[in-house]
């Protein structure tokens, strides 16, 4: 049985004249998968949501202030749906949209969250996804 143990975690550290038993080392392997599980979910969160059709800003909460934001979705024009794609980080935002693309775009990184502005990724009924990332 282990004589010590970590400050953080309580995982077991062993003296050379320690015996090794195996529920310590289950019980180690548990904890560091619970920490790390714990830690990526705190990193990174994807979601979608559904356009509601307002052409204000529109907010979509998150669990964190992101780094970086990428949304996808379509763009429903006339008898043409363009996919667009945004990538947001800092003050900076690239937007590809059909066939072109724009250095301006209409998301922005907000505390817990992030917006869209304008009825691009918030047509009334379009799914739009995304990632952000810590």
């Amino acid at each position: 049985m282990a004589s010590n143990y970590t400050t953080n975690y309580e995982l077991p550290l062993w003296e050379p004249q320690d015996s090794f038993l195996r529920t310590e080392f289950n019980d180690a392997n548990q904890k560091i998968d619970t920490a790390l599980t714990a830690a990526n979910a705190e990193r990174i969160h994807v979601g979608s949501y559904t356009g509601d059709g307002t052409t204000g800003t529109r907010t979509i909460p998150l669990p964190f202030t992101p780094k970086v934001v990428m949304v996808s979705g379509q763009k429903p024009l006339s008898n043409i749906t363009y996919s667009i794609f945004t990538v947001a980080f800092g003050e900076y935002c690239h937007q590809f949209y059909g066939d072109g693309n724009s250095t301006s775009g209409n998301v922005s990184i907000v505390e817990n969250g992030f917006q869209v502005q304008g009825s691009y990724h918030n047509d009334n009924g379009t799914v739009q996804r995304y990632i952000a990332f810590r």
